[in-house]
């Protein structure tokens, strides 16, 4: 049997992708599923292409970024989101969606982007694909039948295809590429493939800047609650039929089984925006200080639902810096100094989390999509983001509660991480085994990536992750060393402020480097996946 090209690709790359053991209930063969969705593994790949050398589109990648995280509330696995996908990442994604498939109860596919049908059959266009010439098209573009067989050969019993792919035809009606995309007629039993508009028609984008049209409606037919997913579907097909006037209906072909229900009443809904609610709890502690309506237990509280939980330091005095006798020490860290903090504040208990930064992206007030290296998302630190990202999150935060919200200067970030102690680290001055995730911190967290937010014991002060895990971000302009660190504990304009200091060293450092005193410095425009940062907030 002849191979296709992207079974091919497949087979060559399929050594470089991580296999996931199923679960005891998934169900193989295509059959009906008895086990209740909510309750099965669930994968995804999410694509958005939009940057097309000859025929940009706006929209797909913000379609592929609110669709990924509106699976992930839905508990969906959706390993690395593709955006801007050329050729080679398309097929890379592929394999690794293959290999994540297996013992997955559901499978999911969706694609934003270029879609074209030619001689009846569909394909989907990568970035790389310059759509000049027609007959060459196809040999640099993923077969959409490709992608169904595949999905059909995982032996998940539910799988699903959402193509946001009918914009329009790069050749124009009177070439043999016809407008829109054909319908399958083929589809395997439980797979349901869903069009933004029915066969043969074309999609409208949507003003840029915004989701498509059909992913706008989808994105909230999947925020309600017990709806099965052919209900999903019909009611984001009404939704775009009065949006358009009738001009676009979106069009399924179905032959799932059974009632499927993706989000069972009594879990989370809603549309895509932040909704902000505050404890009631009453006030304790050194909190007793905070500004009235801020309501706080046990010195932690959160301003707003998705908000990151802020921990209360109290007054106090702490030297920053380290002597010149600790292990890893190095001129950067002197001369040590003592400052004051006449008042409490609060800091993050932990990183901002990837769901926490993406409420802000839902909500207008961050622009940056942060890819997660495919570690995860969910509660890992959000990565990849700069000093003038985390300036975007804070100033939304700030104005959604309206309470205001910055970056930790240098010595309130220092202050936070000794929690009281004056060793290296606050559990000591050797670093010890499984303390902190970095490179040499112990045989369990040598491996490459992020650990979850709170995955280590906290400090003296039950604030998590300050050493190691991800370099953090503050709001200091950049010294060489401590001599122009304020000693009210307040940040620093002095030095060069376009570098901003960086405290706690990340997954990616060597243990000298992992320790209360450790700082660096990146340019405020600068994106890595071992960088990220937690946030402070006054109480008066």
């Amino acid at each position: 049997m002849k191979k296709t090209l992207w079974g091919i690709a497949l087979w060559m790359a399929a050594s470089l992708a991580t296999a996931v053991p199923p679960p005891p209930t998934a169900e193989r063969g295509g059959t009906p599923v008895s086990t209740p969705i909510n309750m099965q593994r669930k994968v995804a790949l999410v694509i958005g292409n939009g940057k097309y050398q000859n025929q940009p589109l706006p929209n797909p990648p913000l379609d592929a970024q609110a669709m990924t995280i509106r699976l992930h509330e839905l508990q969906f696995e959706t390993g690395y989101t593709l955006i801007d996908a050329d050729r080679t990442a398309m097929l890379r994604g592929l394999t690794d969606f293959r290999e994540r498939l297996r013992g997955a109860g559901v499978a999911l596919v969706y694609f934003a982007g270029h879609g074209i049908q030619m001689e009846g059959q569909n394909y989907l266009i990568p970035t790389d694909n310059d759509m000049q010439q027609e007959d060459a098209v196809k040999y640099n573009a993923i077969k959409l039948q490709d992608v169904l067989d595949e999905l059909e050969r995982s032996g998940a019993p539910v799988k699903v295809v959402i193509l946001d792919a009918c914009r329009n035809n790069p050749f124009g009606r009177n070439r043999g590429g016809g407008g829109g995309l054909a319908a399958v007629s083929n589809a395997a039993q439980g797979m349901l493939i869903a069009y933004a508009t029915s066969p043969g028609n074309v999609a409208i984008d949507g003003r840029p800047g915004e989701n498509g049209v059909y992913t706008a409606h989808l994105l909230n037919a999947l925020g309600q609650p017990n709806l099965t997913i052919e209900d999903v579907f019909k009611r984001t097909r009404l939704g775009v039929a009065q949006a358009t006037r009738g001009k676009q209906i979106p069009w399924e072909t179905t032959s799932l089984t059974g009632n499927l229900v993706l989000r069972p009443i009594g879990a989370p809904t809603g549309t895509m925006t932040a909704a902000a609610t505050v404890s009631s709890d009453a006030v304790v502690g050194a909190a007793r200080s905070a500004r009235p309506g801020r309501s706080i237990k046990d010195d932690e509280f959160r301003d707003c639902e998705r908000c990151p939980t802020m921990h209360v330091l109290p007054a106090g005095r702490v030297q920053i810096g380290s002597p010149e006798t600790e292990p890893g020490h190095h001129l950067g860290e002197g001369p040590q100094k003592e400052v004051t903090f006449a008042k409490p504040f609060a800091i993050g208990k932990m990183e901002v989390r990837f769901q926490e930064w993406e409420m802000c992206l839902l909500d207008g007030g961050c622009t940056h999509w942060p890819q997660d290296n495919g570690w995860g998302r969910g509660n890992r630190p959000a990565i990849h983001v700069s000093w003038e990202d985390a300036q975007h999150y804070v100033n939304w935060l700030s104005k959604k509660t309206g309470y205001t919200y910055r970056l930790p200067s240098e010595s309130e970030w220092e202050y936070a991480a000794r929690a009281g102690t004056r060793t290296a680290r606050p559990w000591g001055d050797d670093i010890g085994n499984g303390s902190a995730r970095c490179r040499d911190c112990g045989a369990s967290t040598n491996r490459p990536g992020t650990s979850e937010a709170g995955a280590f014991p906290a400090n003296p002060w039950k604030l998590h992750d300050l050493l190691g895990n991800v370099w953090e971000w503050t709001q200091d302009c950049h010294s060489p060393d401590l001599r122009d660190i304020p000693q009210n504990g307040l940040p620093t304009t002095l030095g060069d402020c376009s570098r901003r200091t960086l405290r706690g060293g990340s997954w990616d450092t060597a243990a000298k480097g992992v320790r209360s005193a450790s700082r660096s410095a990146y340019p405020v425009s600068r994106r890595e996946d071992n960088i990220g940062f937690r946030v402070v907030t006054e109480l008066e």
